[in-house]
């Protein structure tokens, strides 16, 4: 009888990336851990690459504790780290710091942070990561910090996650937090705002977008207080939409919390704002001018000039004809 045909050659897999110089390649959560205690051991950060397309699933958190950096990265399209509504996937404290790159959280479960949870923690910085469908039952669905450094993240992006507060994301007693073209979207909280800042220094916000989070009490999106309470915190080219909570408010300020504006316009700094908004909606009152974009009242720069007149949303006085 004829021989069955051959299967083809198995291709050998893609090359890696080049790797930053000390990276260490993990295909598993026992692989960071294993970097994690070599660096220990070894008194250095530690660095780990996890290959494009891998999936990595956790029964238990990767924990990193003590003065070091912990770097986790991928590349091109990603790693994904799959909690299997199970477990979260990092526990940070005792200083550590961490950076986070090009990397997908899904289904991550927790106390606290769905994903990724800081605790007395250093600096916590990410680029390009995603978190979906992260439950927390206590604060941040996503990722929650308490006590520690610096937040940034940039193209960061929180989908369908879930938490008593914070649906998204929870920040308190920690330092300054920039966010720049984030997404908070379908987001839940049992109490307030899919991304809550307590007692933080200042906050950056910028390019970023809220759309269609729930909350069960006020406000729907965004709650900031800053333990320095000074100014300097910044919100700029930043849209809310169809998010849900009682009374239709989006954001609530107990902070000042200055709104980037276009001339002629101007935003409240503290307090409740409510319904969807697409920056700054208000315009400098009619016989004033508003040549700044930090105004926080509707008078604006000031009044009109004699022999001026100044319609509503007027960026400079016109001289009268």
């Amino acid at each position: 009888p004829p021989s069955p045909p051959r299967s083809p050659p198995r291709l050998p897999p893609p090359p890696l990336p080049p790797l930053v110089p000390g990276e260490a390649v993990a295909h598993t959560p026992q692989g960071i851990r294993d970097e994690i205690n070599k660096a220990v051991d070894q008194g250095r950060n530690a660095s780990v690459f996890i290959p494009p397309g891998a999936r990595l699933a956790f029964s238990s958190n990767v924990e990193c504790s003590g003065d070091m950096h912990l770097s986790v990265r991928s590349s091109g399209e990603g790693a994904t780290l799959d909690g299997k509504k199970s477990s979260n996937m990092f526990d940070i404290s005792g200083g550590c710091s961490l950076y986070l790159e090009a990397l997908h959280f899904v289904d991550g479960r927790g106390a606290y942070g769905g994903a990724v949870f800081a605790y007395g923690a250093g600096d916590i910085a990410m680029k390009d990561v995603s978190f979906t469908g992260c439950e927390a039952s206590g604060s941040g669905g996503g990722m929650s910090v308490h006590s520690s450094g610096d937040v940034s993240l940039e193209g960061a992006s929180f989908s369908e996650c879930t938490a008593e507060w914070g649906g998204g994301m929870y920040v308190d007693n920690s330092g300054d937090v920039a966010l720049e073209s984030a997404r908070f979207v379908e987001c839940t909280s049992g109490t307030q705002a899919a991304l809550y800042l307590n007692g933080i220094e200042r906050l950056a916000l910028t390019n970023s977008q809220f759309v269609d989070n729930i909350a069960s009490q006020t406000p729907a999106a965004l709650f900031f207080t800053s333990r320095i309470a000074a100014s300097g915190s910044l919100l700029r080219s930043t849209t809310f939409f169809g998010n849900s909570a009682p009374g239709n408010i989006t954001i609530l300020a107990a902070s000042p919390l200055t709104w980037d504006c276009p001339l002629g316009s101007w935003m409240p700094n503290v307090g409740q704002i409510d319904g969807d908004l697409s920056g700054c909606n208000r315009l400098c009152a009619e016989g004033q001018y508003g040549d700044a974009s930090d105004h926080f009242t509707s008078d604006c720069s000031g009044p009109c000039w004699s022999g001026h007149f100044c319609p509503k949303g007027s960026i400079l006085p016109q001289k009268c004809p």
